[in-house]
């Protein structure tokens, strides 16, 4: 459902705000979405 949801906003241009943390770890998980988000960062190790 995640991927279907970033997805859709990427094709209307519009960009995330990942607050739940299961869509940001869905990010973590699929760096390629990261640049359709805004206030996101890559967690440090």
């Amino acid at each position: 459902m995640v991927k279907h949801i970033l997805d859709d906003a990427a094709a209307k241009g519009l960009k995330v705000d990942p607050v739940c943390p299961y869509v940001r770890k869905y990010i973590d998980k699929h760096p390629e979405y990261q640049a359709n988000t805004v206030n996101y960062s890559v967690p440090s190790e």
